[in-house]
């Protein structure tokens, strides 16, 4: 989908103040998650799920910026203008493979590693790009010793 960015809105992008959650329509403050600002700028209807930007990236957008402190929350504006114009635009296999990698490759071993589990964290760091079918298929047994290892069974 080709979208445009509100040059207007674009230029008050760092004044804006995101927030946790799906904020409300903008009625002169505006204030949002950092997909509710994509919409925003690019001149939708406010929505957290604006048509302008890639369902996978915007999933993963809402969950990050739930996740962050509000400080940290802060450092997303840029991406509300980098994901507009993402939406249908062929890459959401690839960006589907990428978010699975992160996820197990980078954000549990983290939180493995702040559990002391550090023989996991670095099984599952070690795996090859989670890229297609056959590398989640060469991975799952790493991954399901690890998940046996970290969760009883009963």
């Amino acid at each position: 989908m080709i979208a445009t960015i509100l040059p207007d809105r674009l230029a008050k992008l760092p004044d804006l103040r995101l927030i946790s959650g799906h904020g409300p329509p903008p009625n002169g403050d505006v204030q949002g998650c950092v997909v509710d600002i994509a919409s925003w700028l690019a001149g939708e209807e406010w929505s957290d799920h604006p048509a302008c930007v890639s369902p996978i990236l915007a999933s993963f957008c809402r969950r990050w910026n739930d996740d962050l402190d509000d400080e940290g929350r802060q450092r997303l504006k840029p991406y509300a203008a980098r994901i507009i114009g993402t939406a249908s635009d062929g890459h959401d296999e690839l960006r589907g493979w990428l978010c699975a990698d992160w996820l197990v490759r980078v954000y549990t071993p983290a939180w493995l590693e702040l559990a002391g589990i550090t023989e996991s964290a670095a099984a599952l760091r070690s795996l090859s790009p989670l890229r297609d079918l056959t590398t989640v298929k060469a991975a799952r047994p790493a991954i399901t010793l690890v998940s046996a290892s970290v969760v009883p069974v009963t």
